[in-house]
């Protein structure tokens, strides 16, 4: 009892400025109801005590003292009168989804129109936005497997990411799709996913890497399925080497072919799916991208394994309902119902914006809501707290807004969400700086050395590109 006394508060206080206005209502209908009673002019008041009845006076007291009474309650109320905490979900995390991305030589096989790179990242693109929730993460293989963006509900940050994927940024040739596998299990334990799934867009498995895929999701501890993204064509084609022609082998151009009954035989093994890659969106459905039996079960287990939380104040105003409703009704009897109303909803210059949902819950839990919801800039405009206000800017895409926000505070996670925040507006310098400032704080912060690796080769790519700018422009002065 005494903890909650401490804790007691308003979460709307400014509403308390409104028993200003009490004193002034009891005043001006007291000053009224003696205004209207002309008698006392022109009859002596020991006179007219005898021709009046007793009880008048009461009369006009009473609907005073109860329109006040009211007001108060309501006030009170709205004030938002709270003592206690409680956690509230602001986004459901479903599924966690980890995509990988085949690198190798292959990709750039020309069989597709432009190539099967080019195919592959738009149907990544495509993928990305068809989730509907739950994490993603991006692994990229080749001669080595590497992870692009660790699980995370940010699609934003995969996109950007994901223009900079080539053949020819892997530092080691070659095709291992089972070490990517590998790196995906590695990623599913860190984060204890419930759902852990894995789609593979690739042109082709060798049997005797499908033979070691199948045995590593076989000894994962949980049943994982991996389905299969499959481009290219049976009949296969050259692969364009920037500046250098067709890949060649003994003179020959090689032809690399797009195996599909293979690639179906593995994802069947392991229980998942394999489809050739569309143009529109049938073969996500059919690999089921967004999980509905996840989204199914999600329901049935603990909240606290697929939502995240916030603590927020519990508006515990709802409670003065049991004594307003019923005076309320008593006044409508009276008829003094329509003054009462007028006295709260008349609005003066100074008033400040009432909704009707401001009464059960805070402007954060509204805005939580918008965001389940998907309407990600209302809840960015309704959010009061910062860190949800500057994380809702984010995935609406005002990273400028959004940076800004998270300066305000120090934490490794601002500095981080700051940082993304600026790679996304191409500053990728000042990114830099503040992914060294989370990592000073945490050295093996994973997402920070990881974004921080990616951003460093968009900053030399853009000199790059500045330099052949700069040169062409020197030729043709």
């Amino acid at each position: 009892m005494l903890e909650a006394l401490n804790q007691f508060h308003f979460i709307r206080p400014l509403w308390i400025i409104g028993f200003i206005t009490i004193p002034f209502i009891w005043y001006f209908s007291r000053k009224t109801s003696a205004m209207n009673n002309d008698w006392n002019k022109v009859i002596n008041p020991e006179f007219l005590q005898h021709l009046t009845p007793k009880q008048s006076n009461q009369k006009t007291t009473r609907p005073t003292i109860l329109v006040c009474f009211l007001l108060s309650l309501i006030f009170l109320s709205l004030a938002g009168p709270s003592w206690k905490q409680k956690p509230t979900p602001v986004l459901q995390s479903g599924d966690d989804l980890v995509i990988i991305l085949d690198l190798s030589l292959s990709i750039l096989a020309t069989d597709v129109t432009p190539d099967r790179l080019t195919k592959a990242k738009q149907k990544l693109q495509d993928l990305l936005n068809y989730r509907k929730e739950g994490n993603t993460a991006l692994i990229a293989f080749s001669g080595d497997a590497h992870v692009v963006t660790p699980l995370t509900d940010d699609i934003q940050t995969i996109l950007a990411n994901m223009k900079a994927l080539d053949p020819f940024i892997m530092p080691v040739i070659g095709s291992r799709p089972d070490k990517a596998v590998l790196l995906a299990l590695d990623l599913f334990s860190q984060s204890n996913s419930q759902k852990p799934r894995i789609v593979m867009i690739t042109d082709g498995v060798e049997n005797d890497q499908s033979e070691k895929i199948f045995n590593a999701l076989d000894d994962y501890p949980r049943r994982i399925s991996l389905s299969i993204l499959a481009i290219g064509t049976k009949e296969g084609g050259p692969i364009a080497i920037p500046g250098q022609g067709y890949l060649k082998d003994g003179g020959q151009v090689i032809l690399p072919k797009t195996d599909f009954k293979a690639l179906e035989n593995l994802a069947k093994k392991t229980g998942g799916i394999s489809r050739a890659i569309t143009l529109d969106d049938s073969d996500l459905k059919s690999i089921n991208i967004n999980n509905s039996n996840a989204q199914l079960n999600s329901s049935k287990r603990n909240s606290e394994d697929n939502q995240r939380f916030f603590d927020t104040w519990e508006d515990m105003g709802f409670i003065l309902l049991l004594l307003i409703v019923p005076l309320a009704l008593f006044a409508q009897r009276k008829n003094i119902l329509l003054a009462l109303l007028l006295c709260v909803i008349y609005p003066s210059e100074e008033s400040y914006a009432f909704e009707w949902q401001d009464l059960w819950k805070t402007k954060d839990q509204q805005a939580a809501d918008l965001l389940n919801q998907g309407e990600i800039e209302k809840a960015a405009e309704t959010f009061e707290s910062t860190q949800h206000k500057a994380y809702s800017l984010y995935k609406s895409g005002q990273y400028e807004q959004a940076a800004k926000l998270f300066e305000q505070e120090s934490d490794i996670n601002s500095l981080y969400n700051q940082a993304n925040s600026l790679a996304m507006q191409q500053k990728f310098t000042e990114a830099i700086e503040k992914y060294d400032q989370a990592l000073a704080q945490s050295p093996n912060h994973v997402d920070s050395i990881y974004n921080k690796q990616i951003v460093e080769k968009l900053l030399e790519q853009q000199k790059q590109e500045q330099q052949n700018q700069d040169q062409q422009q020197n030729q043709d002065q």
